[in-house]
């Protein structure tokens, strides 16, 4: 992944990369699956056909079967099936061969094959969702607790408008899902469900701060550091009783170390705090 994005900058000299993932991997496929081919003169298969619409449908078959990897004589038939549909007369063996070769966006494992990377597979699959939103996307509504599909989500989000998706996220309570596809789209989104959804958003922080407030409200500050220890713990996906290692604690979210810290300066009237 680090590779294609080093390669996809070097392409245009001093520019800077895309701030949105979606958009990052939109002109990654862009540049691997269609200008790629051409400045080398190869892949002539991919760049006569509709090459990344064709990867989407694998894409999307195999997040819906949960796969990572693809058996290579299921991937082939199924490249036969798509080819036949579009008529195409190259065989499916010569179009996997080219995207291997020249777009390295699939790659050979032993005798079975898979993504250069997870992130494409995911961006791929909400590609072909959103081609045709209407008759897709309720397949997705079926899998706001199954984190094998968030991030399909959120990138789908950051290709539509998402007003639908996000209503029916918070109708099933999956509201950390639905506040990531308000964060990841640029599209307008219904204003009464983002205020809704900025809410409920305010209300499950509060909460999540409730005893640490409480415990600095009243002066006890040795209870309030093991609580802000056993929020912080939590965060980083650990048990009480666990350390951090300098990693957890350099990627820590941001967000949450600065509501931490201002409830601690704020009630310890400056004395207390990261920041201090």
């Amino acid at each position: 992944l680090l590779n294609m994005i080093v390669t996809f900058h070097r392409r245009v000299p001093g520019a800077e990369l895309p701030k949105r993932r979606v958009e990052l991997y939109r002109e990654i496929c862009r540049l691997q699956l269609v200008e790629r081919p051409r400045a080398r003169g190869v892949g002539s298969l991919m760049t006569q056909c509709e090459a990344q619409g064709i990867l989407q449908q694998i894409a999307f078959a195999m997040m819906q079967r949960h796969w990572e990897r693809i058996p290579r004589s299921t991937l082939l038939s199924a490249l036969a099936k798509i080819l036949k549909q579009q008529n195409e007369s190259f065989t499916a063996k010569d179009f996997l061969d080219e995207v291997v070769q020249v777009s390295e966006l699939l790659v050979q494992q032993e005798d079975d094959y898979e993504f250069a990377h997870l992130s494409f597979q995911e961006y791929l699959a909400a590609a072909h969702i959103a081609e045709s939103v209407s008759k897709r996307e309720a397949k997705l509504y079926g899998h706001f607790d199954d984190d094998w599909w968030k991030s399909t989500m959120v990138l789908y989000a950051g290709l539509v408008s998402p007003t639908r998706l996000i209503r029916e996220a918070v109708r099933q309570g999956a509201t950390d899902l639905a506040y990531q596809c308000l964060q990841e789209t640029t599209k307008q989104v219904d204003p009464k469900l983002a205020a809704e959804l900025e809410s409920v958003k305010q209300t499950v922080t509060d909460a999540r701060y409730r005893d640490l407030e409480q415990y600095l409200k009243n002066g006890e500050w040795r209870q309030a550091d093991n609580e802000t220890y056993r929020l912080m713990i939590t965060t980083v996906g650990k048990e009480a009783g666990q350390g951090f290692t300098t990693e957890e604690l350099l990627n820590f979210p941001c967000e949450e170390l600065q509501i931490i810290d201002q409830l601690w300066t704020t009630h310890s009237k400056g004395k207390y705090g990261f920041s201090v």
